[in-house]
């Protein structure tokens, strides 16, 4: 089916999604600041007050303001950004293939494909409440890392349980 200009109608949901995603984004890049003293809108002390908890949460030399090869080299050499990238190119890996290739597999258990995506409506409104419910949990509770080690664990169970 042809839409305006001779593009499917398909190409123009991508169309205005990447005119919407511009229009935002510049005037974004003037509104937004990238430290508290920046900011026109906070007062000396509500600027003092973030810069002391962000020393203390990075410390006082973690701070980047600009890309340099000293910068690099901190970067390069900090074993917790190596480990870091890792654990997350593995957890998006898995989780991307399970979620671009779940109807493929309620397809192959022998639905149709309307089958297949009313099958796996059950599975992504449990994953919203899941998330939703987790996110408030470890706000309320001020406490995360259990809550990822537990769910990195209940995926690879869950992984391992689907490759057997």
């Amino acid at each position: 089916m042809q839409g305006l200009g001779g593009s499917s109608g398909w190409r123009w949901i991508f169309i205005i999604e990447r005119l919407l995603s511009i229009a935002v984004a510049i005037p974004a890049k003037f509104l937004l600041t990238d430290w508290p003293e920046q900011a026109r809108f906070l007062s000396r002390k509500e600027k003092d007050t973030f810069r002391l908890r962000n020393s203390i949460d990075v410390g006082g030399d973690a701070r980047m303001d600009r890309l340099d090869s000293a910068a690099w080299r901190r970067i390069l050499m900090d074993w917790k950004i190596a480990v870091g990238a890792l654990m997350y190119m593995g957890i998006t890996t898995s989780g991307y293939t399970a979620a671009l290739f779940v109807l493929t597999i309620v397809n192959s258990l022998g639905y149709s494909n309307v089958e297949s995506q009313v099958h796996s409506i059950s599975m992504w409104i449990v994953a919203a409440v899941v998330t939703f419910a987790i996110s408030i949990l470890t706000d309320r509770l001020r406490h995360r890392y259990g809550f990822i080690m537990f769910g990195v664990a209940f995926a690879s169970i869950g992984y391992i349980v689907l490759l057997c």
